[in-house]
Formats: structure tokens, C-alpha cells, sequence
């Protein structure tokens, strides 16, 4: 319940932070469909959801547990440093600021999940086999490579 009003706020404080900087949101909001490597991000967590929604066994649960880790503590983490970066430039400080309290926010979320996984892991030992651990690695491994690329790819686009 907790996390469900966090990421409500979350919406809400990067709805104001949009708002604050584009005239046309709605090219923001759809970013995620014009970036192929954004796209490419958001189709491998989602495809791990969507596999939980459509075979909700206990393994696909457990994935789903880690994916939301990849989420959280990789993509989130690496797209608040843009805005840290303007802060120490004395820009979209307010901005900042409203990162810092969802980061505080993704903290507890990302142990959610790690207690999560390791009460899983205590009380059903079987689900952890060598198949899942290869699969849990090697979804870690996608998405630190998906996240640096997308960082080279916006580092030598984007420049603030």
C-alpha cells in the first residue's frame, strides 16, 4: 500500500517537473516510443511483467522481484543523476530536491523487494535453481548494458 501511494506521488512530482520544462508534455511523455534504446529498456522489464501476468507461477514471480530491482536500482537511479547534474550547476535545484525524496522512496522499495527475495529464498530454497540464478544474471547483465549504452548514446547527444 505504501509503495502504491509512493509511485503515485512519483508520477505526480515528474508530471510537475514535465510541465515545468516543455511546452508540448505530450513529447515527453512519448519519448519512450521515438527512443529505440528507451523502448528497448522499457520492453525488457515489461516483458518480464508481462510474463508474471500471463503464468503467475512462483518462478515468474521471483523474476518479477528482480526485475523490479533492475527498475528501480538501475534505470532509476542512472536517470536522477541528469538532474543531479544540473543541480551542482545551480539548475532545476526544486527539481532536485523532488528527486531526492523519490530517490529516498526507491531505497525502500529496492529493500521491499531484497527482503522479498531473500525470505523467498529462506522459505523456498527449490525456486532458486541454477536455471533461474542464469536467468536472474543474465537479465542484470541486459540491463547494465542496455543502461550504458543509452548513457553513451544521450551522454554525446544530450549535453548540458
Amino acid at each position: 500500500m505504501r509503495q502504491s501511494f509512493e509511485e503515485a506521488l512519483h508520477s505526480q512530482s515528474y508530471a510537475v517537473m514535465v510541465d515545468s520544462i516543455s511546452t508540448n508534455s505530450e513529447e515527453i511523455y512519448d519519448l519512450w516510443r521515438q527512443d529505440m534504446m528507451l523502448k528497448t529498456k522499457n520492453d525488457a522489464i515489461a516483458k518480464i511483467y508481462l510474463e508474471l501476468a500471463k503464468n503467475p507461477s512462483e518462478t515468474n514471480f521471483v523474476k518479477a522481484c528482480f526485475a523490479n530491482q533492475i527498475l528501480e536500482g538501475i534505470y532509476f537511479y542512472s536517470g536522477f543523476t541528469y538532474i543531479y547534474t544540473l543541480a551542482r550547476s545551480g539548475k532545476m535545484l526544486g527539481s532536485a530536491q523532488m528527486i531526492r525524496f523519490i530517490q529516498r522512496d526507491e531505497v525502500t522499495h529496492l529493500v521491499l523487494f531484497q527482503n522479498l527475495i531473500n525470505t523467498l529464498r529462506k522459505e523456498r530454497a527449490e525456486l532458486f535453481t541454477p536455471q533461474l540464478k542464469a536467468e536472474v544474471i543474465e537479465m542484470f547483465k541486459e540491463a547494465v548494458e542496455l543502461e550504458t549504452e543509452w548513457g553513451h548514446l544521450h551522454h554525446t547527444v544530450d549535453r548540458f
